[in-house]
């Protein structure tokens, strides 16, 4: 962390990057961070914070595009994006509230009868139908 104090911005290239956890991390650091448009979580962090910069293509020109503008931004701008980070994190990552919004989907999809019901696409199967582990037709591990 004492590295990432030191940098005006961290750049996460993934062509995929469920978590972000390292949105937070730059934040954390004062550091703004860089994702890639289409990479999931990151983005998706960055884009609801306004606190960040996202580039659209996954290629070496749009990232050192995109680590440009991150290096040319104002004082201003950067303590704007770190403060509306540190923000969201307040409001959404918040042990607490965190822990009960995530019992509230694992009891929501745990209730759910089909696999329809729990979000997951194109099936119509049950769990119990389809023979899934740790259910009572299904084989145990």
């Amino acid at each position: 962390m004492a590295h990432l104090r030191t940098c005006k911005a961290l750049a996460c290239p993934s062509h995929r990057e469920a978590l972000g956890r390292v949105i937070f991390e730059a934040w954390n650091a004062g550091t703004v961070p860089i994702a890639y448009r289409g990479s999931g979580g990151a983005a998706e962090i960055i884009a609801a914070a306004d606190a960040g910069i996202a580039y659209d293509a996954q290629n070496p020109q749009a990232l050192a595009d995109a680590v440009a503008t991150a290096l040319h931004l104002g004082r201003d701008e950067v303590t704007r994006m770190i403060g509306n980070g540190r923000a969201w994190m307040a409001a959404n990552c918040e042990p607490r509230r965190y822990g009960a919004a995530l019992a509230a989907i694992l009891r929501e999809a745990c209730a759910a009868t089909t696999p329809r019901d729990a979000g997951i696409a194109g099936t119509t199967k049950t769990p119990r139908d389809a023979g899934v582990a740790g259910t009572p037709s299904g084989r145990s591990m």
